[in-house]
């Protein structure tokens, strides 16, 4: 099977307690990835890696440390993918519970043939689908969303996925959840599995939520209401355009 990664901080030894309590009732063989503490950064590394300027034009908010942290996650999973001989991987967060036949999904992703490079393994919303889905095991469904879910709780992802948003993701100037939404700026193709076979999990944490250093951010931001305001048009028209310009090339999964 390709490897199953699982981010997570050195301080919430508890969250990885439960996720391999899950994964190993389910069978499946995982690795720990360690996180990055976005608070830990150096300001170098921080401008490095994060383009204030184009986030202040075009996204709606500041990113916070956090935010950050979990993009680095991410890529620091991407490159592991890359360093080993698998031709894919499993990504989760910590805070994921199985709720379904998560190693038939990964086995079905695994020989599966479709044109996508991304495949989300969960959604807080009802999905709504693009194209009809196609099966790719008994009761197992994959499909192109509507919309990319705002989640990176799971996913599985391609090789050549995994190189492309490695070689086209720094700097960042949006969230990663969000830059997922725009996947044809990274010329991949984001789909969805259905049913979900991961749900969210346990939420705790000891060093505060994203969206609470998100909403302290947002108050300190020096940006003025209607220069938020216009770039979150600009967020949505060239959202929308995209998604149509995607729907028009879209390849068949």
């Amino acid at each position: 099977m390709w490897p199953v990664y699982v981010i997570n901080m050195a301080d919430s030894p508890e969250r990885l307690d439960r996720v391999a309590a899950e994964l190993d009732g389910a069978g499946i063989a995982w690795e720990r990835i360690e996180a990055v503490d976005g608070r830990a950064l150096g300001a170098d590394e921080v401008a490095r890696v994060y383009d204030e300027d184009r986030n202040r034009r075009h996204a709606r908010y500041p990113l916070v440390r956090g935010e950050i942290g979990v993009y680095l996650s991410h890529m620091a999973c991407w490159q592991a993918l890359l360093d080993s001989d698998a031709d894919g991987a499993i990504v989760l967060e910590d805070d994921f519970r199985v709720v379904g036949d998560l190693g038939g999904v990964v086995a079905a992703l695994e020989g599966d043939a479709g044109a996508w490079d991304v495949a989300k393994l969960f959604s807080m919303k009802p999905v709504q689908w693009a194209a009809p889905t196609r099966s790719i095991g008994p009761e197992l469904q994959i499909g192109q969303p509507t919309r990319v879910p705002s989640t990176m709780l799971g996913y599985a992802i391609r090789r050549t996925a995994a190189e492309r948003l490695l070689q086209r993701s720094v700097p960042f100037f949006r969230p990663i959840d969000e830059d997922q939404k725009f996947h044809w700026e990274f010329g991949i193709t984001v789909a969805m599995v259905d049913p979900a076979p991961i749900a969210i999990g346990a939420q705790d944490t000891k060093v505060g939520t994203i969206g609470a250093a998100r909403r302290a951010a947002n108050r300190a931001d020096p940006r003025s209401w209607l220069a938020r305001s216009l770039a979150g048009l600009r967020y949505q028209a060239g959202y929308r355009w995209g998604l149509i310009r995607s729907r028009i090339q879209r390849r068949g999964l």
